[in-house]
């Protein structure tokens, strides 16, 4: 028969310990003086060490601690603090029972599983999402959206910003698994012992852009393989196709046969090699690539690459790359596109304040190539370069200064050397001033030889009065000698 207990709170005086010894107490007229100033109340150690309790339990923990201290609570109430606490549901109820016993944590879970509204949680709950073995919906701004269980844990599933995601267990080894995105695309998968077995998905964007798939996935030799069908709408031309892909380790291969031509393409890695290959047909032709890329070492490596167009044009290419270390690496690529030779090689080096950089290209037209650097260090900097076009040397050499937070400086330096015809020199510079209530700048720049030219500009806006502002601006040309 069952009985309802009340545990006694209150400790019995005789368990309380005796006082052992005389007690000292001071007379009447008694008084304790210490001269001089009150010493300072020592600050240094910051916030009081943290209790016992605080470092024994969480903030819901705290919390039911001070409420069951006012007296026995409403059962609401201590559902809606667990429900705000949900990480320490267990170790709430377990105190709950400590403390009012096992009729009060049944009330408290009756509570839990019923219809709840809570404006400080910003939470609509039917269940009890905190307990494993119970079915439930939850839809709370800490969610972001709903979250639910239902048919004794056989269906789950959420909705927030990231989309829909759902599953339901069929029986002890079959599950559907169903998700839909915010991009517009979904799936929903069929799942045995964990592994999948088929995919129906799809996606659409808009009346001319959209697909659908089926497919199925399975162990063949030790390697996965799918195989599906899919329909696929792009710019409102649809292709009907199967395909099949498979993997294996580092291992991949792609083949497909539709409406739209066919399509096979294969990939492979090994300690230093990656090597990959594709061909297409379509109405337009034929078109394929081949493609490896060998690693020497940790710092070298080349590539290689034959394509061909449907048109019937071939490309060869071969790439190589060094790093030197220390932040200084080397390129070099030759390439023939259907008996085009073109070669091209640069020199790059990166340090904490520069960079400098060195190039050379040749092909049909010729031979070009430059030779760049540049400096920053605070409020500094300085670049400069010599090129070589194809019909003419080109020279730069430019610097800035951020003088103080108000005001910067620039200068330029420019000449242009054609083979043919005169040359052109430019010499610029302009200064900037900001101080928030005045803007103002000055640019100077002059020219000689193909084009003698000088011309300056000059603004300022100044904030006058509070809403109000005024500005002015004026520029001055030269052109040949004619104003």
């Amino acid at each position: 028969m069952a009985r309802d207990q009340k545990t006694d709170l209150k400790r019995p005086e005789a368990d309380v310990p005796a006082l052992e010894g005389p007690i000292e107490t001071a007379g009447a007229d008694t008084q304790f003086v210490q001269s001089g100033k009150i010493p300072p109340v020592d600050t240094t150690a910051g916030k009081p060490a943290p209790s016992a309790s605080d470092r024994a339990y969480g903030k819901g923990m705290q919390a039911l601690e001070a409420m069951l201290a006012k007296g026995a609570p409403k059962p609401k109430d201590v559902a809606t603090l667990i429900d705000a606490h949900r990480d320490e549901h267990d170790q709430m109820l377990s105190l709950v029972q400590q403390k009012l016993g096992d009729s009060f944590v049944a009330n408290v879970r009756s509570e839990l599983s019923s219809l709840r509204l809570s404006i400080a949680n910003k939470e609509l709950a039917v269940g009890d999402p905190g307990d494993p073995n119970a079915d439930y919906l939850d839809i709370s701004q800490a969610q972001g959206g709903a979250k639910w269980k239902a048919a004794g844990g056989k269906e789950t599933g959420t909705i927030d910003k990231n989309g829909l995601d759902t599953t339901a267990k069929l029986n002890a080894h079959d599950s559907i698994h169903a998700q839909v995105k915010p991009d517009k695309s979904g799936s929903v998968d069929w799942n045995r012992d964990g592994k999948t077995e088929a995919t129906l998905a799809g996606q659409f964007k808009d009346g001319k852009n959209y697909d659908a798939s089926l497919s199925r996935e399975q162990d063949v030799a030790g390697a996965q393989v799918t195989e599906g069908i899919k329909h696929e709408v792009s710019d409102g031309k649809a292709n009907d196709s199967v395909y099949a892909d498979l993997t294996k380790g580092d291992t991949t291969a792609h083949a497909d046969i539709g409406t739209g031509g066919q399509h096979l393409s294969a990939s492979t890695k090994t300690a230093h090699d990656s090597l990959s290959g594709s061909l297409a047909h379509d109405a337009t032709g034929v078109s394929g690539e081949i493609k490896d890329t060998h690693q020497f070492g940790k710092n070298t490596s080349v590539t290689g690459d034959v394509q061909r167009d449907a048109a019937g044009k071939w490309t060869e290419t071969v790439d190589a790359t060094h790093d030197f270390g220390k932040g200084t690496t080397g390129t070099a690529q030759v390439k023939n596109a259907d008996g085009q030779w073109s070669e091209n090689a640069s020199l790059t080096h990166k340090g904490a304040h520069d960079q400098e950089s060195l190039s050379v290209a040749h092909d049909s037209k010729g031979t070009t190539g430059s030779l760049t650097g540049n400096y920053e260090n605070g409020g500094m900097k300085l670049d400069g370069s010599v090129s070589r076009e194809a019909d003419a040397w080109k020279l730069h050499a430019g610097a800035s200064e951020q003088i103080n937070k108000q005001l910067s400086v620039e200068g330029h330096y420019n000449e242009t050397i054609p083979d043919h015809g005169k040359h052109q020199s430019v010499l610029g510079a302009t200064e900037k001033y900001n101080d928030g209530k005045v803007i103002q700048s000055m640019t100077l720049e002059g020219g000689q030889g193909a084009k003698d030219y000088f011309k300056a500009t000059g603004s300022v806006d100044a904030q006058l009065a509070p809403n109000l502002y005024g500005s002015a601006w004026g520029s001055y040309s030269s052109d040949f000698g004619h104003q």
